[in-house]
C-alpha cells in the first residue's frame, strides 16, 4: 500500500469518525454542524496516523516522508486539542449549533437510561424538559441571527412557548423516523459492500493457501518415499 492510499485512509477514517459522533444525538433535526467536532476529529485523525504509521513502518521505507507525516500529524493533533481548548473560533451561531447536539445527548441519555430511583428519575424528567426548551430556543436565536444579525444590546432573551416546544418535538420526531428509514437501508448496503469486498478478496488468498498446503504435503511424501528407497 502505497502513501497515497495511506492518507486516503486517514482522511476517510476522519471524516467517519466525525459522522459517528452525531450517533448519540436523540433527533435528526438536532443534528447541526459543530466546529468543536471537526476539532476533535482533526486531532483524533492526527493520533491514528501516527498509531498506524508506527505499526507499519515494515511497509513504509522511506524516511523522510515518514517523519513529515509524523509531524504532521503531531501537529494536526497539537492544532485541534488547541481549537477545542480555547473555542477559538467559535461564534454566537456555532456555539448554539455546538451545544444543540450536546443537549440532544442529554435527552437521549436521561430518557432512556434504565433509571429506578424515584429522584433520579425526577431529575432526569427535569433535565429532558430543560434541554428541549433551550434547544429550542437556540433554534429560533439561530434562525434571528442568520436573518437579522446580533440584537441590540440590552435585548432580553425570548423563550418559546409550551406549544412551540411541543411542535417542535413532534417535528424532530418526524426528521427522527425519516432519518431512521433512510439510515437503516445505509447500514445494509455499507454491510453488503463490506462482506462482498471480504468474500472477493480472501477466497484468491485461501485458495492459494490450500494449493500451498497441498504442494507441502506432496513434498513431505516424496521426501518420506525418497528416505525410504535410500535406506532400503
Amino acid at each position: 500500500m502505497g502513501y497515497g492510499r495511506f492518507a486516503a485512509m486517514i482522511a476517510t477514517s476522519t471524516v467517519v469518525m466525525l459522522a459517528l459522533m452525531y450517533l448519540n444525538t436523540y433527533a435528526l433535526d438536532h443534528v447541526c454542524f459543530s466546529q468543536t467536532r471537526v476539532w476533535m476529529a482533526l486531532y483524533m485523525g492526527g493520533v491514528m496516523a501516527i498509531i498506524m504509521l508506527a505499526f507499519m513502518l515494515g511497509m513504509y521505507t522511506n524516511r523522510k516522508a515518514n517523519i513529515a507525516i509524523f509531524a504532521g500529524a503531531a501537529m494536526a493533533f497539537a492544532v485541534g486539542v488547541g481549537l477545542v481548548r480555547t473555542q477559538a473560533t467559535v461564534g454566537d451561531v456555532a456555539w448554539m449549533k455546538v451545544m444543540i447536539p450536546h443537549h440532544s445527548i442529554a435527552i437521549l441519555t436521561s430518557e432512556r437510561a434504565n433509571i429506578s430511583d424515584p429522584r433520579v428519575r425526577e431529575l432526569a424528567d427535569a433535565i429532558i424538559e430543560a434541554q428541549r426548551a433551550e434547544i429550542a430556543e437556540m433554534k429560533l436565536h439561530i434562525g434571528d441571527i442568520e436573518a437579522n444579525g446580533d440584537a441590540p444590546a440590552g435585548t432580553p432573551g425570548t423563550r418559546p412557548t409550551e406549544e412551540r416546544i411541543k411542535k417542535m418535538m413532534m417535528e424532530g420526531m418526524g426528521w427522527m423516523m425519516e432519518g431512521m428509514a433512510l439510515f437503516l437501508p445505509l447500514v445494509i448496503v455499507f454491510l453488503s459492500v463490506g462482506i462482498i469486498y471480504f468474500v472477493r478478496n480472501t477466497q484468491p488468498r485461501d485458495k492459494v493457501a490450500r494449493a500451498l498446503l497441498v504442494e507441502d504435503e506432496r513434498a513431505k511424501r516424496s521426501a518420506s518415499t525418497c528416505w525410504k528407497a535410500a535406506t532400503k
